[in-house]
Parts: structure tokens; sequence; C-alpha cells
């Protein structure tokens, strides 16, 4: 999730460092969503279709990794859309 969304995940762990488990706390439940949707298929194929749909990456995967699904792929974009990832 940190190459996903590095500027609240360096939230969280500021707020964590600085005792602010409030607001760390906050930021925990925030990015649950965006971490589950790592996991929806075998791992790292969501991360790179998320990387590759903010543009950080390119579209294709070296093999054994292959594109997520056509359903996957849908929910991912909307994912990336929901947390405004860029």
């Amino acid at each position: 999730v940190a190459n996903l969304a590095p500027a609240m995940v360096k939230a969280q762990v500021v707020a964590a460092l600085r005792g602010d488990w409030l607001a760390a706390r906050a930021l925990h439940f925030r990015l649950q969503p965006l971490v589950e949707a790592c996991f929806w298929e075998s791992n790292p194929i969501p991360v790179k279709a998320m990387l590759a749909r903010m543009g950080r990456t390119g579209p294709t995967v070296r093999a054994p990794l292959c594109a997520p699904s056509p359903a996957t792929a849908k929910r991912l974009k909307e994912m990336v859309a929901a947390f405004g990832l860029r």
C-alpha cells in the first residue's frame, strides 16, 4: 500500500511515531479497503494493476504473473478512483 498511497501511509506512520494513536488508527481504517484490494487476486497482481492505472508502471507483467480478471480489473479501477490515486 505504501507504493499506492505513500502520503497516507507516511501520515499514518508519523502519527504513530508521535503517539497520536487516534489519527494513526483513523488512517489505518481509511487504508483498509485499499489493503484488502491488494489481495483480491494473488498479490502482486492487483498492486501492479493499480499502479499501471495510476501511470506509475506499464500495463504488462512478467510470467508467472498475469493480468487481473476483467471483474477484478473493474473493481480495481473503482478503487483507484475512490481513493483519488494518481
